[in-house]
């Protein structure tokens, strides 16, 4: 057996001579590399859960306005284009769905009660793959196509209006002229959201009811559109914005940009307990080696004495640090897996859902296994874990071994 496979078996028999202090260190690995794995998991599911939030309810990946609407939604600002050119500008093999609006501010009222909300005016069949609205009411139907006289509420509004199906509301707004539009609509459907403001703040009716309510022909306040690929959103933005240039093309992140923000913050937390954890993790490893070279000090001597080369000595450190890595690693990333698979349908924030909400979080998390996370996270441990031990290698690789030998503790 030459020196160069002789190292392998001492660098493993090596780390058990204080087996005590081997196991903490792994243990410590092993900790550390299952904490990172498993909070980006739950970061990115709480990302993932604020994006759809801001996106399904109403937002989509992107937006078109009049210029000026977004600073004051109110019915001037309208803009009106011909079927034909809309219908050629969103025939792109990147959009998934997309719908006309119309969406003023107004006021419900009931017989009992009256609320400020949102009016919008859709064509509920263009709502699927684009909002919430596109899936099933939790009661009653969808208003009939045309100028009906009906009206959906969300389930929390109509307990606030004291009204339900069949019972008659009123919405009033401002029409094109400046003048108060009154019209009395009948409540034929509720539904529910993930987050109560929406379920309190909008009413939907049809877009050509809007439409003859507001006085506006067959203008519209926005245009939303989802993609296949969320990613591609800007480069979709930047082609309708040459294509209607007097118009206001928006993506998701400039109509959220609280959910922005959560997605920068969730990306510099995870960043910053990394750098925690591996602080930790290199600590601990170069303490356990020191104190491992510290020990053997007269041994490394005695090996050179009997013609083994520093660099070998170095190698054979390095080895060990590779061993304790490796299986603080890999011990690290089974637990992570069982920890993230044991949350895959779902975890439910239960009284913790209220102040979910306050940041545009979904009530229930979805952590998924993201393999290039964990084999980002765990080589970037291993590879860091082994060159931060460079260092008690490179002191045992440069006694002097007469020095050495001679040297009693």
């Amino acid at each position: 057996m030459t020196q160069k496979t002789l190292i392998i078996p001492i660098a493993w028999r090596s780390l058990w001579r204080n087996s005590r202090r081997t196991l903490i260190t792994f243990a410590a690995i092993a900790v550390g590399v299952w904490s990172m794995i498993t909070l980006a998991a739950f970061m990115d599911a709480w990302v993932g859960s604020v994006v759809h939030e801001a996106t399904n309810n109403l937002t989509g990946h992107g937006q078109i306005h009049q210029q000026g609407y977004l600073d004051d939604p109110s019915v001037e600002y309208r803009f009106s284009l011909p079927p034909a050119s809309l219908d050629e500008a969103m025939e792109s093999p990147q959009i998934k769905a997309w719908n006309r609006r119309v969406r003023v501010p107004g006021i419900v009222r009931s017989e009992r009660e009256s609320a400020p909300i949102t009016l919008i005016g859709l064509d509920p069949a263009r709502e699927v793959d684009l909002s919430f609205y596109g899936n099933e009411l939790s009661s009653g139907r969808q208003p009939k196509e045309g100028h009906t006289a009906e009206i959906v509420l969300g389930r929390r509004l109509a307990e606030r209006l004291h009204t339900r199906i069949g019972k008659r509301v009123v919405i009033l707004s401002q029409n094109s002229s400046g003048e108060i539009a009154e019209s009395g609509l009948r409540v034929v459907g509720l539904f529910d959201a993930s987050l109560e403001e929406i379920e309190l703040g909008f009413v939907f009716i049809t877009l050509q009811k809007a439409q003859s309510l507001l006085d506006i022909k067959d203008a519209v306040h926005e245009v939303a559109f989802t993609l296949y690929n969320p990613e591609e959103v800007q480069s979709e933005v930047d082609r309708l914005k040459q294509v209607f240039s007097d118009l206001d093309v928006s993506t998701w992140s400039d109509l959220q940009p609280l959910a922005q923000t959560m997605q920068e913050m969730s990306a510099a937390m995870i960043g910053v307990w990394t750098v925690i954890m591996f602080i930790i993790i290199a600590f601990g490893m170069v303490n356990t080696l020191l104190m491992a070279v510290y020990e053997r000090t007269r041994e490394f001597g005695l090996l050179q004495a009997l013609g083994m080369k520093p660099r070998l000595i170095l190698s054979q450190v390095l080895l060990e640090a590779a061993f304790m890595v490796g299986i603080g690693v890999v011990v690290g990333m089974v637990i992570s897996i069982l920890s993230i698979y044991a949350f895959t349908n779902g975890l439910d924030l239960g009284p913790l859902a209220a102040g979910a909400d306050l940041f545009g979080s979904g009530r229930v998390l979805y952590p998924k296994l993201d393999l290039i996370i964990i084999f980002a996270i765990s080589s970037f441990v291993w590879i860091m874990g082994i060159l931060s031990c460079l260092w008690p290698a490179w002191r045992a690789a440069r006694r002097v071994p007469v020095t050495t030998i001679n040297q009693s503790y």
